[in-house]
């Protein structure tokens, strides 16, 4: 029998089709075993060729020409857009993603890898052109975005792939975090390239690379990886450089937080509330008013497990300073349980003078604390000069007062009474009167009397409006 060369035996097995293949291989499998491997060896280099003719951007494009033949979905624009039928781009691009996979055992990963990613780009590209995020008649599994990271990341354990070709695909995947289209998936993109440049890099390349991408970022990503860092040096043993990476960079907050947090585990208070302190400086110095709260609560929650009353409580007076609403309350009555009982009023009255805010409404929480102290005349004088909302602090307080008070505190509400309907000649507004006529007859007798006098004051002003005259029918006097 004359030996064939490999190249004559690459020519006969690419004229036969791959079922005709699979049958000679398991009928000479036995008898011709030398003639089986010639045929293995020729095979790969079939698909290899069939795998070059595969045109991958051709065949993904393609995938994205299904447009629906009557929209589902109405948009509210004069002209109607076309949109893609994504059931039927979902299937075709599984297809694609299938024969790409095949280019992985032929040799030729990269084609698997440039057609996941063309696939995400495309699918990155059409969710803001094809206003996914509004529309209802679409499923995120046909975007196939877990299908893709799946072909990378066995693209990427072929040995035909170099070190250098491995960290590239490494940092492109990187680059897709700030894609929306991640929200959709349940694949953890980060553990894949974590992994990859874990088994290629020691930790000092991997350090390095973390680094870089660090300073290239911004926003969330940036911070996220601040603390990816500080974990990574933390994991290693590698305490000090941890330290050193936190005060290059003491205005990423989540690294404060993990920076807190190894200080307190490490027994090292004083640092601790050091730390706490610049975090305070530092959002103040930003107008960030709400992380500068967060972390003077984080310091208060310290001094009191550490027993510091004082600093806590004096803390706690300067957090009632710049709260608002109920939230003082909280500050008020903490404080309140850590100043002995002798030093207790002087600083509760330099506590309140501290947020002159809470004299404006009759009924914010300075009423409430003055009722709490039994201090009845300042809170009939906060009443009485308070800008609004007496009649809400009247429903609660009115009983505390003597009866020339109450006459005092209802006469300012009398003006508000007496010119209410003006414009607003309807029935919403017909309603709100009797329901506040109703509130101010509760409050006292003083309240009373003059509910009873708008009531007749409205009727005989307008006897022909008849929804009017309806409301106040229902005002209890």
């Amino acid at each position: 029998m004359t030996k064939l060369s490999q190249e004559t035996v690459d020519k006969l097995i690419a004229s036969l089709p791959e079922e005709q293949l699979r049958a000679i291989v398991r009928s000479y499998a036995l008898t011709h075993p030398a003639f089986c491997e010639a045929l293995r060896g020729g095979k790969a280099a079939t698909s290899s060729t069939q795998i070059v003719a595969f045109d991958y951007k051709t065949e993904v494009l393609r995938c994205y020409r299904h447009f629906m033949k009557s929209p589902r979905w109405e948009h509210d624009w004069h002209q109607q857009p076309k949109f893609l039928d994504w059931e039927l781009v979902g299937k075709d691009l599984n297809k694609v993603i299938k024969r790409a996979e095949t280019s992985i055992t032929a040799g030729r990963p990269d084609i698997a890898i440039e057609t996941a990613f063309l696939i995400l780009e495309m699918n990155d590209r059409q969710y803001e052109e094809d206003y996914l995020c509004e529309r209802e008649d679409w499923d995120a599994d046909d975007l196939c975005l877990d299908d893709c990271f799946k072909l990378i990341e066995k693209a990427l354990s072929s040995p035909s792939m170099s070190k250098e070709q491995k960290l590239e695909i490494c940092d492109r995947l990187d680059r897709l975090h700030h894609s929306e289209l991640l929200e959709y998936t349940e694949y953890d993109l980060q553990e894949l390239i974590d992994s990859v440049r874990g088994e290629l890099l020691t930790d000092d390349e991997h350090l390095a690379i973390m680094i870089r991408d660090f300073k290239n970022e911004s926003g969330w990503r940036k911070s996220s990886l601040a603390c990816d860092i500080w974990d990574f040096l933390i994991d290693l043993g590698r305490a000090n450089e941890a330290e050193a990476f936190f005060h290059d960079n003491p205005q990423v907050d989540e690294l404060r937080v993990r920076f807190i947090g190894f200080l307190q585990s490490s027994g090292r208070e004083v640092e601790v509330l050091k730390a706490i302190d610049e975090g305070v400086k530092l959002a103040h110095k930003q107008s960030l008013f709400g992380l500068e709260r967060k972390w003077r609560e984080r310091k208060l929650e310290i001094l009191e497990a550490r027993g510091d009353a004082t600093a806590a409580a004096f803390l706690c007076k300067d957090l009632f300073a710049d709260a608002r609403g109920q939230e003082t309350l909280k500050y008020y009555y903490k404080a309140k349980g850590l100043i002995d009982s002798e030093k207790w009023p002087s600083f509760r009255d330099t506590m309140l003078a501290g947020n002159p805010d809470l004299r404006h409404s009759a009924d914010s929480p300075l009423a409430e604390i003055f009722k709490e102290e039994g201090l009845l005349d300042r809170l009939y004088n906060h009443l009485l000069n308070a800008k609004y909302n007496l009649l809400s602090a009247l429903s609660r307080y009115a009983k505390a007062f003597t009866p020339q008070q109450q006459k005092n505190l209802i006469a300012k509400l009398e003006k508000e009474f007496t010119v209410f309907i003006g414009y607003n000649a309807n029935r919403k507004s017909y309603r709100e009167l009797a329901s506040r006529l109703s509130a101010l007859a509760k409050t006292c007798p003083a309240g009373k009397a003059l509910a009873t006098k708008v009531v007749a004051e409205y009727r005989n002003k307008f006897p022909n409006r008849p929804a009017l005259i309806e409301e106040l029918a229902n005002v209890k006097l």
